[in-house]
């Protein structure tokens, strides 16, 4: 699951915009996110509490901090440019906050505070047609989550001297496909979508078979299992572009699926293997797009950070890519985080978006 809380930390940095007079830029101690602040209101290594992005305010916290103006929608926090420098996160002083929670009648506890002020993440609604019914993924699919470069850089130093794969992030719907024997199972990012009888069949159903992907599903299966025993499931992953979801960010005409991981029991295959699958079963049209791999990370990057190389254009379309996401060419797992593997979301994306 990638993480998202409310944080009681400190200000590792503050430094001079570089567009105006009367607000000052900020870093918190062991994340990368840059934020915007008012001038002469925080000095490096204060104590504060951070709000990340995508945090919806209850309206009573929002009206208490007098944001509610600024925040989009009178409640969520977003990627925005301040006279030209991106800020991601909004920063409250402590006193402030602990004067909320005390009229509230709560402690400050800084283990809790996520749910204390009422915090919850912003999730994008999907637009899809109800003619389905939505039950459980299945037992060896689990919910997709990728943590965010801002929030863990030492992770993204590990990658620098690994060959990785770097990819566009497609800005769309998780979507996946289970093969368990002979059953085939359509599944959203939290839950398995079946068709209700009588009904025109639902979008991500509809798509997997006359789009082909049932077929390319177990075409990737056969192909795998010849040399890796699949003992119960086989799953492909994606994600969902076209009408309806996310707005349409790359104004396709018709539902695509663009594939990026196949998982043998649960279990991500590495990604030399995927690429390679991709290739003998020529279905690289089918697939997000790969920008670049196998190289090492700090080769990529030529002396750039990963927010910068973030940015740039579409491969779907003429316009900003969401970002990127960069795994290793082969599967690993760091203890006391998980799968290593990352995204970027692009700041001038998201500065842009409404995403």
């Amino acid at each position: 699951m990638s993480t998202f809380k409310v944080e009681y930390t400190k200000l590792s940095k503050v430094f001079q915009h570089t567009n105006a007079d009367k607000l000052e830029l900020g870093n918190i101690d062991g994340k990368t996110w840059q934020f915007v602040l008012k001038k002469d209101e925080f000095k490096t290594g204060d104590e504060i509490v951070f709000f990340p992005v995508d945090s919806e305010f209850p309206q009573g916290l929002a009206n208490f901090m007098g944001i509610d103006k600024i925040l989009a929608g009178g409640k969520r926090v977003k990627t925005i440019k301040l006279r030209g420098e991106v800020s991601q996160g909004f920063v409250a002083t402590v006193a402030s906050v602990k004067a909320f929670l005390k009229n509230a009648g709560k402690e400050f506890n800084p283990e809790t505070l996520t749910e204390d002020l009422g915090i919850v993440k912003y999730e994008p609604p999907v637009y899809m047609a109800n003619n389905a019914y939505l039950k459980p993924l299945p037992g060896l699919v689990s919910v997709y989550d990728i943590e965010g470069c801002d929030n863990f850089p030492h992770i993204v130093e590990m990658l620098m001297d690994k060959k990785v794969y770097i990819t566009e992030k497609a800005e769309g719907s998780h979507f996946a496909i289970n093969l368990e024997g002979d059953d085939v199972t359509i599944c959203q990012r939290r839950f398995s979508v079946h068709p209700k009888e009588g009904e025109e069949p639902h979008t991500f159903i509809k798509t997997a078979n006359e789009g082909g992907y049932v077929d390319i599903a177990k075409a990737v299966r056969d192909l795998l299992g010849k040399q890796h025993p699949i003992n119960k499931s086989f799953t492909m992953r994606g994600e969902m572009l076209g009408p309806g979801v996310q707005g349409n960010y790359y104004g396709l005409p018709k539902h695509e699926v663009r594939i990026f991981e196949f998982e043998i029991d649960g279990r991500p295959i590495d990604s030399d293997l995927f690429w390679n699958v991709v290739k003998i079963l020529g279905i690289q049209d089918k697939t997000v797009h790969l920008i670049a791999g196998p190289i090492t990370l700090r080769e990529w990057l030529g002396g750039k950070t990963v927010q910068e190389m973030s940015n740039g254009k579409s491969f779907f379309t003429d316009k900003l890519r969401e970002g990127i996401v960069i795994k290793p060419e082969h599967e690993e797992h760091v203890p006391e985080f998980g799968r290593l593997f990352i995204k970027m979301r692009s700041p001038e994306y998201l500065a842009k978006t409404e995403n």
